[in-house]
């Protein structure tokens, strides 16, 4: 048996060991302002990414990174997936990393995402990878860090993780998320290909470390390798060799390397003479010219089958779905350098874009009192403009003008037409609008309490940027959306609603 499988059947669970070359006190990440610095010099100085092509032996892409870490030690599974984030897009992979910590949300934090669009607000609003990701300044393709959103804790679901890892599949050949290795992390533990566990090797025994990998394996998501940090408690002669062996592994590895150019280029010269004394002794046998047409034919087919069935075009190889309701970010924006961003969920209108809408179910209420009146509604209803639901602009939808001889509505305000998602029969009120998705969210969790079931869209506008748009009633006509419209308003304390056709 060699000295690697002695090494991981001495490892809590056999599990493989993938050194770091850091230990873990080296690593520090606190001020946003210098987090990308201080991420580049703990990569350097580490060689985890040489472990990579062991890392993600018998996965191929999409593949989904899950590094896992001790409640405290997140700076462990953040180092490491970073080490592994530069290392494929050296390769041309397009790689996003998640901080799936909604809890704390440290790497938000150190990222300077805490304030901004996360993935949160990707798979429940409709945001984008461009907008809700910052670019990881690493040679080669690029990469987005996403933080958790503009609220946290987000307490996100299992269909939400699903959903999530499903569309980001498309757009990404590898996603990496850093996540606590207790309830959060077996959230998503079950949607990861590959599961790594940060190891303190200098604080934390492999006695106390095993236990943590049975309890993953109990839970039927199994742990797939170690990241050690640092040297082992120890003292004996297995860790002298351990840091020997950390310590020569990349000089030997590259000595090796360099011998076997070497070789190789010797190899090649010798080919290349042997070649042009047979052309010399032979000449241009109808050998030669039958092989290089059969060459050339194919090239030519090698290339068409690449270009009809392995080149991704900028739009990605996956249209929309009819079933999907969140709109996401093309695959276009993973370039290779450049500053010129797409997103293909836009869709163009004549005067605004509608991203997306996606029906939110009640639930609990909200502990946030609602916003006032003007905040909700904002400019955007001053300026009535026309709405979008398809990729084809339908005309606008406006309040009816009043009628000389209308009286105010008399009857009895009935929930009826709330209990069930907006607009599924064809017509719908919109009520409010907000310029943020948590104002949106605090309201309808507002709205949820109460007892409706609201839908919110994201739409677009050219001159003041994204709005959420909150739409409440189920209606089969405009006349009976009209009829509902002033019952609604006296219900909610709101002088404002529209009739929408969805």
């Amino acid at each position: 048996m060699n000295n690697k499988s002695d090494q991981s059947m001495n490892q809590p669970g056999g599990l493989p060991l993938f050194a770091f070359g850091l230990g873990a006190g080296s690593i520090k990440f606190s001020e946003p302002a210098s987090f990308w610095n201080d991420a580049q010099r703990t990569i350097s100085e580490g060689v985890l990414g040489d472990h990579l092509d062991a890392a993600m032996t018998g996965h191929s892409s999409p593949r989904v990174w899950l590094f896992l870490h001790e409640p405290g030690e997140s700076h462990l599974s953040v180092a490491a997936a970073l080490a592994f984030a530069r290392q494929l897009a050296h390769r041309d992979q397009a790689v996003l990393l998640l901080d799936g910590d909604d809890d704390n949300a440290e790497l938000t934090q150190w990222a300077d995402r805490k304030d901004t669009d996360g993935w949160i607000d990707l798979v429940r609003y409709g945001a984008s990878v461009l907008t809700s990701g910052v670019p990881m300044p690493f040679e080669g393709r690029r990469g987005y860090l996403l933080g958790v959103g503009s609220f946290t804790p987000a307490e996100v679901t299992r269909p939400e993780v699903k959903d999530l890892v499903s569309r980001l599949k498309r757009q990404a050949d590898d996603i990496l998320v850093v996540a606590p290795a207790d309830t959060v992390g077996r959230l998503w533990a079950s949607e990861a290909d590959i599961r790594l566990l940060c190891w303190d090797r200098a604080q934390r025994s492999a006695s106390l470390v095993d236990d943590l990998v049975e309890n993953f394996s109990a839970a039927n998501i199994p742990l797939m390798g170690l990241i050690g940090f640092g040297l082992p408690q120890s003292s004996d002669a297995s860790a002298d060799a351990d840091l020997d062996e950390i310590l020569q592994e990349k000089p030997v590895r590259d000595a090796a390397f360099i011998l076997d150019e070497l070789a190789e280029e010797e190899a090649a010269e010798e080919a290349i003479d042997e070649e042009e004394e047979f052309a010399r002794r032979k000449g241009n046998s109808g050998v030669f010219w039958m092989v290089a047409i059969i060459s050339v034919v194919m090239i030519g087919a090698a290339s068409v089958y690449y270009m009809k069935f392995l080149k991704v075009p900028t739009t990605g190889h996956f249209p929309a779905s009819v079933h999907q309701d969140v709109a996401m970010g093309g695959a276009a924006f993973f370039d290779s350098g450049s500053t010129t961003f797409q997103d293909d969920a836009v869709l163009e209108g004549e005067h605004e874009e509608v991203v997306e809408s996606i029906t939110q179910e009640a639930d609990q209420p909200a502990d946030e009192p609602s916003l006032d009146e003007n905040s909700r509604l904002g400019d955007e209803v001053q300026e009535a403009e026309p709405e979008t639901t398809t990729p084809v602009v339908e005309e606008a939808q406006e309040v009816d003008p009043p009628v000389e001889d209308e009286v105010k509505v008399a009857g009895t305000f009935s929930m009826d037409p709330y209990l069930t998602p907006a607009g599924v029969d064809g017509w719908s009120l919109h009520v409010y609008s907000f310029p943020d998705s948590m104002s949106a969210e605090k309201e309808r969790k507002i709205l949820a309490a109460k007892g409706f079931q609201s839908t919110t869209r994201v739409v677009h506008f050219k001159d003041k940027g994204r709005w959420f748009r909150l739409y409440l009633g189920n209606f089969k006509t405009k006349a009976e959306a009209n009829k509902a419209r002033k019952l609604l308003m006296a219900e909610l304390g709101e002088d404002w609603a529209n009739p929408v056709r969805f």
